[in-house]
């Protein structure tokens, strides 16, 4: 009763007696052992030619790390009691008691779905082509506690989407994803992305784009997407696994750029993230680790494990990384007698052990002494990693932040990533047509 009474300020271990599983784990010959646990609510709602029903789902869920030695076990229940933990180390039988988030109301949560609803209704108003739309909202609680930090820990996680395809005039679909972490802004951004896709389908064929050593003006989402591949490489088990171009990279490179992690709070092992510079001086400082790979490296963990599901393993992410520059400037597109600025880019594929990327850069536009000009087609451009960053030499003193989804060992988590513009003052560009054509 007295375990019951300490786990009411955890809702997710809520009466569960998580002392008696620890205990029972170390009397079962177990070197560490783990109780994770999350409950969680998502709201959905889909439209064609109309804005379907709300649908919210409410679920929740155990699992058990077990290690003995190097080996290391996983096992898992959706039911929510003491006797269904005690029936995953082998003991008696589970209840059936299913996990019930319903600690929040029912009412309240068809209220805050109906919202959403209604929201979505006035977005769907103001689209320009025919469109099927996807919102998705997930909020999730977690915690966790181990045989040798017994008091449980945890946070909350709050993701949002829409998912939306729609016919251009060609005769084809297409779809996006935006993904945030604040409902507003999931909107505004969506609003931007689809009045700027739709009005580009609609619009004036674009021009070729120009070929030649060209100087390319990058937008902060721009730099954030191309950056997340970079970020990634400082993943400690990528290392550990020499799935990083870290591994064989010759270093410094020659960049003012600098990363840090902002983020503070807690992972899903119960280890506090703090703020650190990890990349400096064109050089790692310091990579990113849960406990299993933070052994390996015989370092402290960073704070950063992430895991989709109960169900699923834990692995290493990032939360907040923040690109910035000790050198910042304003103003840079002003600086530009020519060349291109690009808006947004899709990483259309990466090979992490080298740092080959291929990039699509879109929504693309001519610069003319410092102003942006004509719309230009989206091109590919296959490049290093390791090339594309040293050639970015100056970077805007203005920031912007982008979510997006990381997807590693069959997961999606979100990660923010705050970066600055950047300006790359001669950059090889595989365009169709002589930049002399346009300058």
């Amino acid at each position: 009763m007295e375990k019951q009474s300490q786990n009411k300020t955890c809702p997710v271990f809520e009466g569960i007696d998580t002392e008696l599983i620890l205990n029972r784990i170390r009397t079962l010959g177990y070197d560490s052992g783990e109780i994770y646990g999350e409950i969680h609510q998502t709201f959905e709602i889909q439209s064609e030619d109309v804005i379907g029903a709300l649908r919210i789902s409410k679920r929740g869920g155990l699992s058990l790390r077990l290690q003995k030695q190097d080996e290391v076990e996983y096992r898992s229940t959706n039911l929510c009691s003491t006797e269904s933990l005690l029936s995953l180390l082998g003991e008696g039988s589970p209840t059936s008691i299913l996990f019930d988030p319903g600690r929040l109301r029912s009412s309240v949560l068809h209220h805050e779905g109906e919202i959403c609803r209604r929201k979505l209704m006035d977005f769907s108003r103001n689209l320009i082509l025919p469109t099927r739309l996807k919102f998705y909202e997930r909020r999730k609680q977690f915690a966790v506690c181990h045989t040798h930090r017994p008091l449980p820990v945890g946070g909350t996680e709050v993701e949002f989407a829409i998912l939306g395809s729609w016919l251009e005039p060609q005769g084809q679909w297409r779809t996006t994803e935006i993904w945030e972490t604040q409902r507003e802004k999931l909107f505004s951004r969506a609003a931007q992305y689809f009045r700027r896709d739709h009005l580009n389908a609609k619009g004036a064929k674009p021009w070729p784009m120009p070929s030649g050593n060209l100087p390319v003006h990058w937008s902060a989402e721009a730099m954030g997407k191309t950056l997340l591949p970079f970020i990634r490489a400082f993943e400690g088990d990528l290392v550990l696994g020499e799935l990083s171009f870290l591994n064989k990279a010759s270093l410094p490179l020659e960049t003012a750029l600098q990363i840090a992690e902002s983020s503070s709070g807690t992972d899903h092992e119960g280890i506090a993230h703090q703020p650190f510079t990890f990349f400096r001086k064109g050089q790692p400082t310091r990579l990113a680790c849960d406990e299993s790979t933070a052994k390996h490296f015989e370092v402290a963990p960073t704070g950063h494990c992430r895991r989709q599901s109960y169900r699923d393993k834990p692995t290493v992410g990032f939360w907040h990384p923040v690109v910035g520059s000790e050198a910042a400037e304003a103003n840079l597109l002003q600086r530009m007698d020519r060349g291109i600025h690009v808006t947004d880019v899709e990483v259309l594929s990466f090979q992490p052990a080298t740092g080959e990327i291929a990039l699509n850069l879109k929504d693309c536009r001519l610069v003319h002494q410092g102003e942006l000009g004509e719309a230009l087609e989206s091109t590919r451009l296959d490049t290093s990693l390791l090339q594309l960053i040293p050639s970015m030499k100056a970077f805007s003193q203005t920031q912007a932040t982008t979510v997006m989804p990381i997807r590693k060992q069959k997961q999606s988590f979100l990660t923010q990533i705050t970066a600055p513009e950047a300006l790359s003052p001669e950059l090889m560009i595989p365009g169709t047509v002589p930049s002399n054509q346009y300058w």
